[in-house]
């Protein structure tokens, strides 16, 4: 049975009406999921650069579109293909509140589009500088339908095109980036959600490699000119989800307020975390198929030091509660220890290995023991990983 989260904690503090605690958890909550958050986007990224540098530029990058175009089969983001499209769009919305994403939301006659400032996880890693140095991120070499038909284009983004080719090739526009826009130069990315699969430009299809829609036979809606939304439901909507709560607690509506704990646990667990950990291992058994089990392994030890990497015990107030934090944004943690120096947290294996490893061969133990091996040796500390019965166990010596 998996120990309270802070999710778990917020419940509470709302069914108290604990306006005060709802702030102090929805505080804590932003600073520790951050850091688990950029673990999985990093672990996915050196994933997609290791395939790039092993495979080459034209391989590496087929690797990452077969992976995203076999997770959108049918042309759907699976966690934004649920409901009606203004299910949808707040559905989108949720995830990227929890995408360490702050954003704009607008509407006009055929669209709805999020400016991104910057996106959490492709622009973030530009501004981060992981794309110079030691260690940097590959950029692409030659336009494709991976890169927007851009060159120089950095390789963690490579997604957002292929998930625009996934979904315009059956004319499915509710998650559509625009990936070239000169706003990038300002940190800023666009995403849009389209009010009728018909309705994005030529330029979009053109970008994504794919046939022009033949409008003319096509049964094609007009842009709306009414309304969907307010200027006020789309600043609300823009609005994170934890400030809401918190907003609702001291107007004493506890009813909307729990439903917004919802809200957060689906953009966090269902639309990021779990979503990353899928991503992840899709990409591993990709690997695994195209280039062999040793260079798999070989991966996997250095991805998965990327999800420790970004923890630094050493400036924490409390490295033992800064651990418990971490796992517990893995939302499985099934209990821990400190004791003599040393932080034992025990967790579900599927806090960090996704289940569809185990169902493609791939065994938890070994897995686990790559990450193990990954992690080790690195001079911050990180601890040892291992599989003891149905738990993954992190053993970490907490600096004094």
């Amino acid at each position: 049975m998996p120990l309270a989260t802070r999710f778990d904690e917020l419940i509470q503090a709302v069914e108290g009406g604990d306006a005060g605690r709802c702030r102090e958890i929805a505080s804590l909550l932003k600073a520790e999921y951050v850091i688990v958050h950029d673990g999985l986007r990093n672990a996915v990224a050196r994933t997609l650069a290791e395939g790039i540098q092993i495979a080459g530029p034209d391989e590496g990058e087929a690797i990452g579109r077969r992976v995203v175009l076999d997770l959108m089969g049918d042309g759907e983001i699976p966690q934004y293909s649920q409901g009606p499209i203004m299910q949808r769009l707040n559905n989108i919305a949720a995830g990227w509140h929890w995408h360490a994403t702050e954003f704009e939301l607008v509407e006009n006659p055929e669209r709805f589009t999020f400016i991104l400032g910057p996106c959490g996880s492709g622009m973030r890693l530009i501004q981060e500088g992981k794309y110079k140095g030691n260690r940097a991120l590959p950029l692409s070499v030659r336009p494709t339908r991976s890169t927007f038909m851009s060159t120089d284009y950095p390789s963690y983004c490579n997604h957002c095109s292929e998930m625009g080719h996934a979904a315009l090739r059956y004319n499915k526009a509710v998650f559509i980036v625009e990936g070239w826009t000169p706003l990038r130069e300002q940190g800023l990315c666009l995403q849009h959600t389209y009010k009728d699969g018909h309705l994005p430009p030529d330029e979009f299809y053109e970008r994504a490699e794919l046939p022009l829609p033949d409008r003319a036979s096509l049964e094609v809606k007009v842009a709306d000119p009414k309304r969907w939304l307010t200027d006020e439901q789309l600043v609300w909507i823009a609005t994170h989800p934890l400030d809401r709560l918190i907003r609702l607690v001291e107007g004493g509506d506890r009813e909307k307020a729990i439903e917004l704990v919802d809200e957060c646990l689906f953009g966090w667990r269902d639309a990021i975390h779990d979503v990353y950990r899928f991503w992840l291992a899709l990409l591993w058994l990709e690997v695994r198929n195209s280039l062999g089990h040793e260079v798999m392994e070989s991966v996997v030890r250095s991805s998965g030091y990327e999800l420790f990497a970004v923890m630094d015990p050493t400036r924490a107030a409390d490295p033992g509660a800064a651990w418990k934090e971490y796992w517990r944004c893995h939302l499985r943690l099934n209990g821990y220890d400190i004791a003599g120096g040393v932080g034992t947290y025990r967790n579900a294996i599927e806090a960090m290995v996704d289940p569809s490893l185990i169902e493609a061969g791939e065994h938890a133990e070994t897995l686990i023991g790559l990450i193990s091996e990954g992690i080790a040796g690195d001079g911050h500390h990180l601890g040892r990983l291992s599989v003891e019965g149905d738990e993954l166990v992190h053993e970490v010596r907490l600096p004094s």
